[in-house]
């Protein structure tokens, strides 16, 4: 899990537009060789889902991609649109819709290439919440129970918790039953007072439908806020 949550950090940062880097149009780039990743997150605090989509040269380490006049890429059929930034730290394809209350059941993506050839992608979001607040000891072993799916081996979670003096980020262990674990070395950075916390919960999958390099696709969750009380 701490593997895939570092190349997801590292996707994340493509996507957003934090790695400098030039371009090519994909008119100008052998069809085979174009690695594509794909993005959903959705922040349930906002309702906001975004949809990201970037094309590089080989791998996620690569040129990134402009997709030509010939070529295009959709998300639950509607089309992305490039982002502001990308004249000048690459390029990616969006779409945010506000105020999504559920998550759509198909979360597709659909890339047609200047060859005209169609990919067709879904990517999987599992969401996590806990409705009640909770307390953690700095000396105890803490079971947290969520609602959920059980944690893939393929996810990542992270626990977050902020006060105005403080903030930390956990990974707890995932047991089965939809529960959490958190030691007591976990927590032995974290002072004791009261938090907001929530949690992300990533998916990251290799399973991509595309050519000859392959692909990338996660799948982000943020959860509603509680309050928790370290003691």
């Amino acid at each position: 899990m701490k593997f895939l949550y570092v190349r997801f950090i590292f996707f994340c940062l493509l996507l957003t537009g934090l790695v400098s880097c030039n371009s090519k149009s994909s008119d100008q780039v052998e069809q085979r060789l174009i690695f594509p990743s794909y993005i959903v997150s959705y922040n349930a605090i906002t309702e906001n889902l975004t949809a990201s989509a970037t094309f590089q040269e080989n791998n996620e380490s690569g040129l990134f991609i402009r997709l030509s006049r010939k070529s295009k890429v959709t998300f639950n059929e509607i089309e992305l649109k490039k982002s502001s930034t990308e004249k000048v730290k690459g390029i990616s394809y969006m779409l945010t819709q506000h105020n999504m209350a559920q998550i759509p059941a198909k979360l597709n993506f659909v890339y047609v290439n200047d060859d005209g050839r169609s990919f067709s992608n879904h990517v999987i979001l599992n969401t996590i919440a806990i409705n009640h607040s909770f307390v953690l000891g700095k000396q105890d072993h803490n079971i947290i129970k969520y609602i959920g799916k059980n944690i893939d081996e393929n996810e990542s979670l992270i626990l977050h918790l902020h006060n105005d003096k403080n903030s930390y980020e956990l990974t707890p262990n995932p047991l089965f039953g939809s529960t959490l674990e958190l030691t007591a070395d976990m927590l032995f950075d974290v002072e004791a007072g009261e938090y907001e916390a929530y949690f992300v919960r990533t998916y990251y999958s290799t399973n991509v439908e595309a050519m000859d390099r392959g692909g990338i696709s996660c799948g982000k969750y943020e959860s509603k806020k509680v309050k928790v009380t370290v003691q």
